[in-house]
């Protein structure tokens, strides 16, 4: 019955978007594809700890459904797929000696390869009115602020050794019974191109904010404790952030330009940030 529901107000949803004749009527469907990074990683108190990693470049991927809400505002969700990664050839962790799967010196070069799988809501606000939003490839600056949850497929290696002889990870090799999902919280900026009527480009840069100290797949720690906001007692304390760059081609059911104002008027182009 809760599938029969949920699809439903799916289908009751699509059918009220394509009745309605404002520019923000329609779905906007499509997919992203981009890079992503390590940045850094933070105590509660917002202070930088420093990075055991070289941290890389990886691919970034996602799928996405958004509605245009009144004159400026969107709301969707996402599916994603994040790679991140890095590595370092001169290993000096602070979890040696302390993580059971770190008692011993590492020597060797090592890496991490992890990969975040998970959904992100948002809400979007763009500068200019819908209404005044044409397919002259004008650009259409928006800002976005959400959340969701990530799941984990995490490795740390040996980088000489094979793909599932791991060091420590999360779901994956001999640790693929720990499973791990966390909160992110995200702020995005970005421009919208209408290409035609209902092709879109949008390009966008995010700033990820983690609620666990997982994304380069080790722990860090201070042998002091007590004497800063990250020590052993509270490892599990610390956040990560990381970025992503990304260009998406999307469908936007809606005919935009067809559609005339509340005055009943076409309108003609203004530019971005004009108020209008």
């Amino acid at each position: 019955m809760k599938y029969l529901i949920a699809t439903s107000f799916l289908l009751l949803f699509s059918v009220l978007a394509r009745a309605q004749q404002h520019p923000n009527s329609g779905l906007i469907i499509g997919a992203n594809l981009g890079l992503s990074k390590v940045n850094t990683e933070l105590t509660p108190g917002f202070k930088t700890i420093p990075n055991e990693f070289t941290h890389k470049m990886a691919p970034a991927f996602s799928i996405e459904l958004s509605k245009l809400i009144g004159d400026h505002l969107e709301i969707g969700t996402d599916v994603h797929l994040t790679f991140l990664k890095g590595d370092t050839d001169d290993p000096q962790f602070s979890a040696e000696g302390i993580h059971p799967e770190m008692m011993h010196p590492i020597t060797e070069p090592v890496e991490y390869r992890n990969q975040l799988f998970g959904q992100k809501f948002f809400l979007g606000f763009y500068f200019r009115r819908f209404e005044y939003f044409n397919h002259a490839w004008r650009l259409e600056p928006f800002l976005r602020v959400g959340g969701g949850y990530n799941t984990y497929t995490s490795k740390f290696r040996y980088i000489d050794a094979p793909d599932d002889e791991l060091i420590f990870g999360k779901n994956a090799g001999r640790f693929n019974y720990w499973n791990l999902l966390t909160g992110v919280y995200f702020a995005s900026a970005g421009i919208r191109t209408y290409k035609t009527r209902h092709l879109i480009i949008n390009t966008t840069f995010t700033i990820n904010y983690s609620n666990y100290d997982f994304l380069d797949v080790v722990h860090n720690y201070n042998d002091d404790v007590g004497s800063s906001e990250y020590t052993r007692r509270t490892d599990y304390d610390i956040r990560g952030i990381y970025t992503e760059l990304k260009i998406g081609i999307f469908y936007h059911s809606n005919e935009l330009g067809k559609h005339k104002s509340r005055k009943g008027k076409y309108k003609q182009p203004v530019m971005p940030f004009s108020g209008r």
